[in-house]
């Protein structure tokens, strides 16, 4: 969810180019392996929840970690504008910066690509997700070239999508 992930990635994102679907799945689920007793506690906390009630709940987690700030910036590209629930979703809304809007329109497109991959890879490793995800909680990343105005491209996860990429449930 919300983190430097460009930082953080860089590896995985660079190796990417040269390792299997499948070994980038089993780095990824390495990288972001939980604690089981956080597994755990996470488990016993969202049992009484639905989908709906479990958006807010990660939503409202999500907005600490901006702490009480109205915008993160995540790296050089992207800032973290907002977060919401919204039905079964957890909404992410992010501005591109002027640097993303100078790129030549195919450097965005696989930057995109990048972009999309690390995030069914990365929320599809974590167990907590995966846990969210059988009770039907969705992720949505809106990206603005003028926030709040002009959506530039939506990125999603989901159980579905996770399956879809070769992730067991």
């Amino acid at each position: 969810m919300l983190k430097n992930k460009s930082l953080l990635l860089l590896p995985f994102i660079l190796a990417g180019c040269t390792m299997s679907d499948n070994d980038m799945r089993k780095a990824y689920s390495n990288h972001y392996q939980q604690p089981a007793g956080y597994v755990a506690v996470y488990k016993e906390k969202i049992a009484g929840m639905d989908s709906d009630a479990l958006a807010k709940y990660a939503a409202a987690e999500e907005q600490k970690k901006m702490r009480g700030q109205s915008s993160v910036k995540i790296d050089d590209y992207i800032t973290a504008q907002n977060i919401q629930a919204k039905g079964q979703r957890v909404v992410f809304d992010y501005s591109l910066s002027e640097k993303w809007l100078a790129l030549p329109p195919a450097q965005q497109r696989e930057k995109q690509k990048l972009m999309e991959k690390d995030l069914i890879y990365r929320t599809c490793s974590l167990e907590t997700v995966k846990l969210a995800q059988e009770k039907g909680l969705e992720e949505e990343h809106n990206y603005y070239s003028n926030y709040p105005g002009t959506l530039a491209f939506t990125l999603r996860t989901s159980g579905q999508i996770c399956i879809n990429n070769g992730f067991a449930r």
